[in-house]
């Protein structure tokens, strides 16, 4: 059995990673563990995943949803890294002293979510547009495909362009209205 090899994260890829486990509907798990313990405090499986950047006046956090439960990790305090294997995605969150780290393994991941996964650009990946491609003919990849729309869309984004291809499939286009369209001011 070989060991994972962690790779170091910014909060914005741990972000992009845990909104591509949702959109390609895996489950998570995690395991908790403190430093003082090699069994983990807490441990659970298969619970749904959301994540949420929080700005705070003492610093910002990234909170992570599993299940019922809430993590809020702030970027003062917390380290992030990662391993996107060829079909799951571990996120690692370490307490910057060492006291404990979560451990986020994703169910199994499908090829083109594992592609995204790691189509993660760095260059200001908020104001970028994004296509959504909802096929009438494939019930499953239209459902994910329509969560992700309906959730960019309650973010604030809105549906750019529409191209309608083939038995009315549609390829949509989502960003931000922007007018500055080279983001300048942002």
């Amino acid at each position: 059995m070989a060991n994972t090899q962690m790779i170091d994260a910014k909060a914005d890829e741990v972000i992009h990673l845990f909104t591509v486990i949702q959109k390609y509907g895996a489950t998570c798990g995690l395991e908790f563990n403190t430093e003082n313990s090699p069994d983990p405090l807490i441990a659970t499986s298969n619970a749904s995943v959301k994540v949420d950047y929080f700005e705070g006046s003492d610093g910002d956090s990234v909170v992570i949803e599993l299940g019922e439960y809430e993590f809020s990790f702030d970027l003062k305090n917390h380290g992030f890294s990662k391993d996107v294997s060829d079909c799951q995605i571990i996120v690692l969150v370490t307490e910057n002293d060492g006291r404990y780290a979560a451990w986020f393994n994703s169910g199994v991941i499908s090829p083109e979510g594992i592609a995204e996964a790691n189509s993660y650009n760095e260059t200001d990946e908020e104001f970028t547009d994004m296509e959504i491609r909802l096929d009438a003919t494939d019930v499953d990849s239209f459902d994910i495909e329509f969560k992700s729309l309906c959730d960019l869309l309650q973010e604030g984004r809105v549906i750019k362009k529409t191209e309608v291809v083939g038995d009315g499939n549609q390829v949509l286009t989502v960003g931000f209205y922007d007018k500055d369209t080279d983001h300048a001011g942002a």
